[in-house]
């Protein structure tokens, strides 16, 4: 079985399995996170006695690192932040697999890098780049596909590490190039699910790539936004938030947070949340939840960018 290479959070993934959630790339001496298929994480549930009734938890393995069954779907073997092994259920879809692993997976060995993920779908601007964050189903993905569609590239979805930059601030890869959207949410931004590769058999979701791709960078945080839907709302209003509650924002959003108690970082992962509270722009968007009038809330954030980067010639 071949190795697929691709580029994907700043690493370098190589992986048995075709992803083409990521940038493809040459091969180089050594990946960062390898992807392979064998009976191994079958072995791994087995043994650590855990049960489906357990969920998409991901359990400690007997021979080390941790492991996950998604059931019907697949067992996920991680190890070290750098070793994805992959157990596939008999007949099951590839589409389901890559659910799975694009998210949970790699936000394990993302967490067991020592990184801080948030949960979060993260657009580029001009002066750097925009992490959505709320609760599931409260349309991040959504917000984030409709800049797409106006020109901003996506760096990612659901999975969003958060690197030290070297000038003292913070900074991002691109990841995720696709979104996962229900049907109906597609209709509504116009466009169709009929030509779109399904999310998995058992789901009404497809993969929607982004046309504007970003290039293989760092790409400095500029800001953190809270998505808060407000039915009492006129239009999108954006306010600020500080001190305390922007530290809140951010430990409460993070990428499966029960990985970092499972990793016993919890110390480790506090420290990074406050340096990245106290580094970058958080602010709370609170806007009518309404697909009708979602082209008001891209409207009022691209103006908003547009009188920021004038203000500052373009930097944050």
């Amino acid at each position: 079985m071949g190795d697929h290479w691709y580029r994907g959070y700043g690493l370098w993934l190589c992986s048995q399995m075709v992803l083409p959630e990521f940038l493809p790339a040459a091969p180089v001496a050594g990946a960062d996170i390898r992807i392979r298929f064998a009976p191994d994480a079958r072995r791994q549930w087995t043994a650590s006695g855990a049960s489906e009734a357990d969920g998409t938890n991901f359990v400690p393995a007997r021979d080390g690192g941790y492991v996950m069954r998604a059931a019907e779907v697949c067992d996920y073997w991680v190890r070290d932040g750098c070793d994805i092994t992959l157990t596939p259920a008999d007949g099951v879809d590839p589409a389901s697999v890559r659910l799975f692993l694009v998210g949970s997976a790699i936000g394990m060995a993302l967490h067991q890098r020592g990184l801080l993920v948030l949960h979060g779908a993260t657009v580029q601007r001009d002066a750097g780049a925009t992490i959505f964050v709320a609760d599931s189903g409260a349309g991040k993905s959504t917000l984030a596909a409709s800049l797409g569609r106006s020109g901003h590239a996506i760096l990612g979805d659901d999975t969003m590490p958060v690197w030290p930059a070297q000038t003292g601030g913070f900074e991002v890869w691109p990841g995720s190039r696709m979104f996962k959207l229900w049907s109906d949410t597609i209709g509504a931004l116009g466009g169709s699910a009929d030509d779109l590769e399904s999310v998995g058999r058992r789901f009404d979701k497809f993969f929607l790539p982004n046309k504007a791709q970003a290039p293989d960078a760092a790409i400095p945080i500029s800001e953190i936004v809270l998505l808060q839907a407000d039915a009492t709302a006129t239009g999108p209003v954006l306010e600020p938030i500080v001190g305390l509650e922007a530290l809140r924002v951010i430990t409460e959003h993070t990428y499966r947070p029960e990985y970092v108690r499972l990793l016993a970082r919890e110390a480790a992962h506090f420290k990074l949340c406050a340096r990245l509270a106290g580094g970058v722009t958080v602010a709370r968007l609170r806007r009518p939840w309404d697909l009708r009038r979602i082209g008001e809330t891209v409207a009022a954030l691209r103006t908003r960018w547009s009188a920021n980067e004038s203000a500052t010639g373009g930097d944050r």
